[in-house]
């Protein structure tokens, strides 16, 4: 019985091992045979990348780059790349400032949207935005520009520019809209929850779009709660042109982080430590803030025979307010008697406005643009009352005309060398607040009161080169240097009073 199951079991592998040498032999021998095949045609879409490296710029794909969980605005998908440094207290709550650029404070960087510098109304130079008021939904691509060599940014871009190009408008084929609901939930009751429309009517194109987003926060009395609002209307133009509309409201309520350490009377020990010699709010203090912000922009683009024209303009509005308890004048500590209590807060109200007017065109292997750039802010109805004796109020008044005009030439010198030249000019009129409320006197005598207005200008150029290093060997396959040489110049002071 065994020889038989021996014997069957031989003959079953002769069965299989067989037919496959005869097979693999007479494959050898048509493989000596050159096959020639038709002209294949491929109609399929292309698949676009989630990131594309490029030495002048690094492009994220919004929709389809990937992160952990569901992100609630540019600072989640940002962060994960090695050139920004994120600086936030915590990633659960959005904030100004939060991130650096290549070792650059927002000091010295721009984050803009179609080209167009944003920062918060009123303080430029000083800081940037509020990244909880750029929800992703509208957000098509995400371009990081390293360096100061790109001739379209205004001078503070030492450290290069965060560029947010928004989608464009299409064609919707029927009058049934896209609808895309969304919800996420995260650690510390964080919960985030989106909700987007859009559609069109022949050439006519509207979407809207709504988040809510709210969070106990990572530290202690740091709870926020966050609704954007956006709607845009448009209008589709001959030869893939468009005009757009875009109406956007940011409405949060944020508490600020208090102090919260071993051997007070009220130490939470669910919530982290502060480090020690912090000094911020008592617990008991209530610290809140509520912010309101406004934004309009205009947004027209039309390809012609003499280049690409794009024409943008915006308006931004910011009302915030924060309150908090105090006692009466001079008590400080951790604890107080309710009799001493008293509210105290501090409204301000800025607002910023600007355009600009762009034409790239492109002439054999030299690709030119072209344009005019101006940012203006006013800062004023700011009111504060304090715990101490100095309570004071800024007028309203403007506090920066920027304007500036640029050119720009890529040059495709070879496939492999590519030089990119730009000349920008910049003509900067500041005005800063001159008096001292604390010791009622201006803070530079001899100086205009109660603003000082300075006038500055300067020519910048620049200058960037690559050199794509695959033509070489193919060892250095997407491999390229590159080095840029450009003038550094910020009209705008690290602090603007």
């Amino acid at each position: 019985m065994k020889k038989l199951n021996r014997t069957v079991f031989l003959l079953g592998i002769a069965i299989v091992v067989i037919p496959a040498l005869v097979l693999a032999q007479n494959v050898d021998k048509k493989q000596k045979k050159a096959l020639k095949l038709e002209e294949v045609t491929v109609t399929a879409p292309k698949l676009e990348q989630e990131i594309v490296l490029d030495p002048s710029t690094t492009t994220i794909n919004v929709e389809k780059y990937k992160i952990p969980g569901t992100p609630q605005n540019i600072v989640d998908i940002l962060k994960t790349r090695p050139t920004i440094d994120f600086r936030g207290r915590s990633d659960l709550v959005p904030e100004y400032d939060q991130i650096y650029m290549r070792g650059f404070d927002p000091m010295r960087f721009s984050i803009a949207i179609d080209g167009m510098t944003i920062q918060r109304p009123g303080m430029f130079g000083t800081t940037q935005v509020h990244f909880g008021s750029l929800p992703l939904w509208r957000i098509e691509e995400i371009e990081i520009i390293p360096g100061p060599h790109s001739a379209l940014y205004w001078g503070k871009s030492e450290g290069g520019t965060i560029n947010l190009k928004t989608k464009k408008p299409h064609k919707f084929l029927s009058l049934k809209p896209d609808i895309r609901m969304e919800s996420g939930f995260r650690s510390y009751g964080t919960q985030i929850h989106s909700f987007t429309t859009e559609g069109g009517i022949q050439s006519f194109i509207y979407d809207f779009g709504f988040q809510h987003y709210e969070t106990d926060g990572y530290l202690r009395n740091n709870s926020t709660d966050i609704n954007n609002y956006a709607c845009r209307l448009g209008y589709l133009l001959p030869y893939d042109g468009f005009v757009t509309l875009d109406m956007a409201l940011m409405d949060e309520t944020q508490e600020t982080p208090v102090t919260n350490k071993p051997g007070m009377h009220d130490y939470d020990p669910d919530y982290p430590d502060t480090p020690k010699g912090y000094w911020g709010y008592w617990p008991w203090q209530e610290p809140e803030r509520d912010r309101k912000e406004y934004s309009y922009r205009l947004r027209w683009e039309q390809p012609t025979p003499i280049g690409t024209w794009t024409l943008a303009a915006y308006y931004e509005r910011q009302d915030w307010e924060r309150t908090w308890l105090a006692p009466g004048t001079g008590w400080y500590g951790p604890e107080v008697k309710p009799a001493f209590v008293r509210s105290n807060h501090y409204d301000v109200q800025h607002r910023q406005g600007g355009g600009k007017i762009q034409d790239r065109i492109k002439i054999g292997k030299h690709e030119f643009t072209v344009g005019f750039d101006i940012i203006q802010m006013w800062r004023g109805h700011e009111r504060s009352e304090s715990y101490s004796q100095y309570g004071y109020h800024t007028p309203n008044h403007k506090r920066a005309d920027l304007k500036a005009i640029y050119l720009q030439d890529k040059w495709d010198i070879t496939p492999w060398l590519i030089l990119t030249l730009g000349l920008r000019y910049e003509d900067a009129k500041l005005w800063f607040f001159n008096w001292d409320y604390r010791h009622s006197k201006p803070w530079i005598t001899g100086e205009d009161y109660p603003f000082i207005k300075r006038h500055r200008n300067e020519l910048v150029p620049k200058s960037f080169l690559t050199c794509k290093l695959d033509r070489f060997s193919p060892y250095l396959r997407d491999t390229s240097l590159s080095v840029g040489i450009s003038r550094i110049w910020n009209p705008i002071p690290h602090c603007m009073p």
